[in-house]
């Protein structure tokens, strides 16, 4: 969760840095949110558990406000991969979990999916072919042999 201009959004945008002022704030310079308020850091190295609790020399500084929401929330895009939900929705995450230096990519291979596009866009055509040869032949059947039934 990210404190915005716009209130508090939510981002799965784990791009995370230390800004000038000592903040753990995203890749736009929001404040990421923790279960107590913002997250301030010491100066010095961090690490990050998987339940988002954040250490520096073996003490805890803070925890980043990890939460989920329950299957079919109605969950709308805010831009800057900002995210928002009806209040009260959002629960404490108990299924999720952070990986310190990873970042979550898309499930989609823009190469294999173009070319599955094409391919579909290339049947498609081919079947519109085929119904049209059909439809010519119907065409052709109907005007010259109905005629002779009667």
């Amino acid at each position: 969760m990210a404190q915005t201009a716009n209130g508090e959004m939510f981002t799965r945008n784990g791009a995370f840095q230390m800004s000038g002022k000592g903040q753990l704030v995203t890749a736009t310079g929001d404040a990421v949110m923790g279960d107590k308020g913002v997250i301030n850091l010491p100066p010095g190295p961090i690490s990050v558990s998987a339940d988002g609790t954040i250490s520096s020399n073996g003490a805890v500084v803070g925890k980043i406000k990890l939460v989920e929401f329950p299957a079919g929330t109605d969950v709308t895009t805010a831009g800057n991969t900002y995210y928002t939900v009806p209040p009260n929705t959002a629960k404490p995450a108990t299924g999720s979990s952070i990986r310190q230096g990873s970042l979550e990519n898309s499930n989609v291979n823009p190469v294999s999916s173009m070319v599955e596009l094409v391919t579909a866009q290339r049947t498609a055509e081919m079947m519109q072919r085929a119904l049209s040869m059909f439809n010519s032949e119907i065409d052709k059947t109907a005007t010259q042999d109905l005629p002779k039934v009667g």
